[in-house]
């Protein structure tokens, strides 16, 4: 019996004890930031279908949310150079991009030089809240549940149809021939 008791007593004991609040929370283990990928999203057509150039793209553009403690969704940032790091080529950055963009991952504001400026594309994790330019939140908008495996094949059949066709004009032998001068 006594046994029984003491381990009554030791259980009761045990659940009548406090935990911390937010004891498993991310910073109480060492995290100060963390971006929220739901599972529903990892499972969908849009997320699996992701190149490898777009996927590493994706964790570029996370990485600088975390980064930035998650405040800065609408106005994230990420150079060439940080792309090159996650291991996209240079050439592989646009149509990681475009693909993102397409699938419903993220949106963009173009920056360039176009406009006598140079000024670098801001990012934004669509599934996730952020703030426009004069501070009202956005909502998250989730593209990705619509894209469906057909339409990504037929996005992604005539994106490679389009860049062949760029190649094959590029790669046009040039007249070297001028005018041809009648006498």
């Amino acid at each position: 019996m006594g046994k029984s008791n003491s381990a009554a007593a030791a259980k009761q004991a045990k659940s009548k004890r406090k935990r911390k609040p937010g004891a498993n929370s991310p910073s109480a283990l060492g995290y100060d930031s963390f971006a929220w990928i739901p599972l529903e999203m990892m499972q969908s057509d849009a997320f699996l279908s992701l190149s490898r150039a777009g996927s590493q793209f994706l964790w570029a553009i996370l990485r600088e949310h975390v980064e930035h403690g998650g405040h800065e969704n609408g106005r994230l940032i990420v150079t060439h150079q940080q792309a090159k790091a996650f291991g996209i080529s240079g050439s592989g950055i646009r149509p990681a991009i475009e693909e993102l963009e397409f699938l419903g991952f993220i949106s963009f504001i173009q920056g360039g030089r176009y406009n006598g400026s140079n000024q670098p594309n801001r990012y934004r994790i669509a599934w996730l809240w952020s703030k426009d330019r004069d501070g009202a939140s956005v909502a998250p908008r989730e593209v990705w549940k619509m894209r469906t495996a057909a339409e990504i094949d037929t996005w992604k059949l005539r994106r490679t149809q389009t860049r062949k066709a760029k190649r094959t004009w590029r790669n046009q032998p040039v007249s070297q021939a001028g005018p041809s001068v009648s006498q």
